[in-house]
C-alpha cells in the first residue's frame, strides 16, 4: 500500500512523500498512525548525519508511534482491529530505508513489538512512551535507593523525565539547566531545580554539599562529563565499608567521550552508559501514565500536522528551550 512518511533526505533536510509498504506476513498488524513524537536528542543527531548506522540517504527516522490496528494478519491471536496501541514504528517498508521507521502515517509492525495503550491514556501522550522509557532505562540502571541524593543536569525531556523517575523512586533530586523555563516545568513536576552556573559544583554546592550518590548528565555534551564527576560524592580512605557514586550518561551522544581519569578515580565512580531500553520500559511508562498523577503529556509542548513536518524540525533545531519536544499528528480529525 501507499502511504505518506517523513524523510531526512539529507544533512538538516526534511520532507513530506509518498511510500510504499509491503503487504502483511501473518505475525503482523498494520497501525494507522494517530501520532508521533520527535525526539530532540537522537532525532536532531540523526538529521545532523552523525549517526553511526547511516547508510546513506533518504530514511524514514522516528522511534515513537501512537495509533489504532486496522488490520492484523491471520497468525495475530492479542490484538484485533481497533485496538489503540504504541509502537516504535514501521518495521518494514518496500521503498526506503528505516531509522527508525515511526514517522509515518501506516507502520507495519510483528505483534510481539506492540504495546497496547492503557486506558485514560491519550494516543497523544503515548507518543511519549520511547522517550519516557529511555529515561526510565537509565533510571533503573542507576538503581537509586529511597535515601540517596540524586543531580540530574539538564532538563530536556530526558532529563526532566530522568528527574521524575528518580523522584518516584524515593530519592532526593536536585536538577539543573540553563534555562529558566525548563526549571519552571521540572518545579511543576515537583522536582527541586536550580539555576545552573557557570561551575555545576557551584550550582549543587548548597543542595548537595557532600555530593550526590548518583549524578545523571542527559545534555548530551561531552564537555560536561567532566564537571558531572565532581559532583559525586568524595570517600574516606579507612576500612569504612563503601561504594563510589554512580554517573549515569543518559544524553545522545555522536562519537567518543572522554573524561579526567584522576576525578574519576579519587572518587571511585560508577560509570554508566545506558543504553536505550528494553520492551518492559515501554511497558512501565505507559503503566505510570495510567496510574500516576503526574501528567507527563505537558512533556509535549505542542502539536503540528505530519505535513508540517520540516516546520517542525527546524524549530527543534534552533533549540528555544521553551520547546520541550513537538509531536506531529497524522489525522485531519484526531480522537484520543
Amino acid at each position: 500500500m501507499k502511504t505518506q512518511a517523513v524523510l531526512f533526505t539529507g544533512p538538516g533536510q526534511v520532507a513530506v512523500e509518498e511510500v510504499v509498504l509491503p503487504p502483511l506476513h501473518e505475525d503482523e498488524v498494520l497501525i494507522e498512525t494517530h501520532y508521533t513524537c520527535i525526539s530532540p536528542g537522537t532525532d536532531l543527531r540523526v538529521l545532523r548525519g552523525d549517526d553511526r548506522n547511516n547508510q546513506g540517504w533518504p530514511f524514514i527516522s522516528g522511534y515513537s508511534n501512537a495509533g489504532r490496528v486496522i488490520e492484523v494478519g491471520g497468525a495475530v491471536r492479542t490484538l484485533q482491529v481497533g485496538d489503540r496501541v504504541f509502537s516504535t514504528g514501521s518495521q518494514r517498508c518496500s521503498s526506503h530505508r528505516l531509522t527508525w521507521g515511526a514517522n509515518l502515517a501506516h507502520v507495519v509492525v510483528r505483534e510481539n513489538s506492540v504495546f497496547p495503550v492503557p486506558e485514560g491514556v491519550s494516543l497523544r501522550d503515548a507518543s511519549l512512551a520511547k522517550i519516557g522509557a529511555i529515561a526510565f532505562h537509565g533510571m533503573t540502571r542507576s538503581d537509586p535507593r529511597g535515601n540517596e541524593t540524586v543531580a540530574v543536569i539538564g532538563l530536556g525531556p530526558i532529563g526532566l523525565l530522568s528527574a521524575i523517575f528518580h523522584a518516584q523512586s524515593g530519592a532526593q533530586v536536585v536538577a539543573t539547566d540553563l534555562a529558566e523555563d525548563r526549571l519552571v516545568l521540572g518545579r511543576s513536576f515537583g522536582i527541586n531545580c536550580v539555576v545552573a552556573k557557570t561551575s555545576l559544583a557551584e550550582s549543587f554546592a548548597g543542595h548537595l554539599p557532600t555530593g550526590a550518590d548518583v549524578v545523571v548528565d542527559s545534555t548530551g555534551a561531552p564537555p560536561v562529563l567532566n564537571q558531572a564527576l565532581k559532583l559525586a560524592r568524595d570517600l574516606p580512605w579507612d576500612d569504612s565499608w563503601q561504594q563510589g557514586s554512580r554517573v549515569l550518561v543518559q544524553g545522545s551522544l555522536a562519537g567518543e567521550l572522554a573524561f579526567n581519569y584522576a576525578d574519576a578515580f579519587e572518587r571511585e565512580i560508577n560509570l554508566i552508559v545506558s543504553r536505550d531500553q528494553q520492551p518492559r520500559d515501554i511497558t512501565a511508562v505507559l503503566e505510570f501514565m495510567a496510574t500516576s498523577s503526574l501528567d507527563l503529556g505537558r512533556i509535549i509542548t505542542g502539536v503540528m500536522p505530519y505535513q508540517q513536518a520540516p516546520e517542525a524540525f527546524e524549530k527543534l533545531q534552533q533549540r528555544d528551550a521553551r520547546i520541550q519536544t513537538l509531536a506531529l499528528s497524522w489525522r485531519a480529525t484526531e480522537s484520543s
